[in-house]
């Protein structure tokens, strides 16, 4: 992987996060005040990553898809399973 396509993952990887996180919000009802613990630790993470992916851009770019990766295999299913909802609504 070179420092360009690590880049690229880090990018995907915090958009794919972002989207899931703004997702998971927007849907439940439940409220709470997490949003500044995760916009710390998203802006870490994110920061880390690319500084990571910028030394050695086969580790970051490995981490970012990491993390995309474990935010989908936790929210996957919230996220599957309102869409199988919805599509049987409207079959």
């Amino acid at each position: 992987m070179n420092e360009s396509q690590a880049q690229t993952a880090v990018s995907v990887s915090a958009v794919l996060v972002a989207g899931m996180y703004a997702y998971r919000k927007l849907t439940e009802s439940k409220s709470s005040s997490s949003t500044g613990h995760f916009v710390i630790g998203y802006a870490f993470t994110f920061l880390t990553l690319a500084v990571i992916a910028q030394a050695a851009p086969a580790v970051g770019g490995t981490l970012a898809v990491l993390v995309a990766t474990g935010d989908l295999l936790t929210n996957g299913t919230a996220l599957f399973k309102d869409l199988n909802g919805a599509l049987a609504a409207t079959a």
